[in-house]
C-alpha cells in the first residue's frame, strides 16, 4: 500500500473555522479525491485500515505530549 501526498484545491467546512483559530489543517482520508462526492465514489477497504492507523498513531502521539508536558 502506498500513500500519495499531493496538493489539491477543494472546499471543506473547515475553511470557515480555521481562519478564526489561526491553525493549519490537513484533510486526511481514504479514497481517490477525483471520485469524492461523485455517484461512483468508492474506496478500497485497505485504505480505511491504513488511515485508521494514521489517526491512532496521531492520537497516541498527542497523549504522549500531554504526559511529557506535566
Amino acid at each position: 500500500f502506498t500513500f500519495l501526498y499531493f496538493f489539491i484545491l477543494i472546499y471543506t467546512d473547515a475553511s470557515l473555522v480555521i481562519p478564526y483559530l489561526n491553525l493549519p489543517f490537513v484533510i486526511l482520508g481514504p479514497g481517490d479525491p477525483d471520485l469524492a462526492h461523485q455517484t461512483d465514489e468508492r474506496i478500497r477497504i485497505a485504505e480505511v485500515g491504513a488511515v485508521a492507523d494514521i489517526y491512532i498513531q496521531y492520537i497516541l502521539s498527542l497523549k504522549q505530549e500531554v504526559y511529557t508536558d506535566e
